[in-house]
């Protein structure tokens, strides 16, 4: 069985627990965990993944995990959160990283 998708509709802390549980469950080796996660998400999750790995930050499950819920936590709270969370999040991956 497969872990749902996420797409911001439920709290991200519950969703990576679910995540951590299944996978234990199933078996699967927690090294791989990261890489498996991106394939449960919906397309603004996926985008934030997809940012987080140009910066490198997908390397382990507990950095990614804690930043998936810290930068997500507000997701699904209401649609016009979301539309100003998504607008800020957007301008915020388009800038270019400044060192």
């Amino acid at each position: 069985m497969a872990v749902e998708v996420y797409n911001g509709d439920t709290d991200p802390f519950v969703y990576v627990e679910h995540c951590t549980q299944h996978w234990e469950i199933e078996g699967l080796r927690s090294d791989l965990w990261v890489n498996k996660f991106i394939h449960n998400l919906g397309p603004i999750p996926q985008d934030w993944y997809l940012h987080e790995e140009t910066r490198r930050q997908t390397r382990d499950w507990k950095t990614l995990q804690t930043q998936f819920c810290e930068d997500l936590s507000f997701l699904g709270k209401s649609e016009s959160v979301q539309v100003s969370l998504l607008a800020a999040l957007t301008a915020h991956w388009s800038r270019p990283e400044t060192k």
